[in-house]
């Protein structure tokens, strides 16, 4: 695609939800630029990574996310 031809592009801002949609506890898988990303909320922030482990390429947005302070 033409717009990936634009490195400026990945070194910009994208919205690619709402705060709202973004609920504590839950994953939520979006794609961004070709890339596919899942998205979670912690206590304090939310947060963006590659939907892939690194150590068996499994999508994390398949996964939960599970509290070990317990």
């Amino acid at each position: 695609m033409k717009f990936l031809a634009e490195p400026v592009l990945f070194h910009d801002r994208h919205v690619v939800g709402r705060s709202q949609d973004l609920k504590a506890g839950k994953v939520l898988s979006v794609r961004l630029l070709e890339e596919d990303l899942v998205l979670w909320r912690d206590d304090t922030q939310a947060l963006a990574w590659q939907d892939r482990c690194p150590h068996r390429g499994a999508r994390l947005s398949l996964g939960k996310i599970v509290d070990r302070t317990l």
